[in-house]
């Protein structure tokens, strides 16, 4: 006799494919989700720096000074903004019917959600990240304290 498949590991699955279906929902489209927020993050760049120039910020230069709020803006933006048009989307077209057959308690239907917002923070964080070193350097001092970037102390922080 073969044992039951328990809850848990259903649930598992369930939470599993609902962070792939917000995963492959930005994914799709490559444009809208990945290369605009670049776009915005590179124009509040260009404003900041016709407007303030070369000026220097707590003894730091202006442009590493900005770029690491620049990143996570763009992260924190784009991590809320997809679980928010997620949700609209579910209510514009009715799908929140298929959100809720699944066996999947409304914690963990918030915890795919949020896992798959917190996935395109991530993914648009490190394509910032990555776009934004021809123009400046940012290098973390204590890589497990990414992004250290808070402190009153940026001499350390910034190269």
């Amino acid at each position: 006799m073969t044992a039951p498949i328990s809850m848990p590991t259903v649930r598992g699955l369930g939470l599993w494919t609902l962070f792939v279906k917000e995963v492959w929902r930005f994914a799709k489209n490559p444009v809208g989700s990945l290369i605009a927020p670049l776009i915005t993050m590179y124009l509040f760049l260009a404003v900041f720096s016709a407007a303030l120039g070369d000026n220097l910020v707590s003894g730091a230069p202006f442009l590493p000074f900005v770029a690491p709020g620049l990143i996570i803006m763009a992260i924190m933006l784009n991590a809320f903004e997809n679980t928010a048009v997620s949700v609209m989307l579910y209510r514009n077209y009715g799908e929140f019917v298929d959100l809720l057959m699944p066996p999947l308690s409304p914690g963990q239907v918030a915890l795919g959600m949020v896992a798959g917002g917190t996935a395109r923070g991530l993914i648009i964080g490190v394509i910032a990240w990555i776009s934004v070193q021809p123009f400046v350097t940012l290098v973390p001092v204590h890589p497990t304290e990414f992004p250290s970037y808070g402190s009153t102390e940026l001499d350390p922080v910034l190269r």
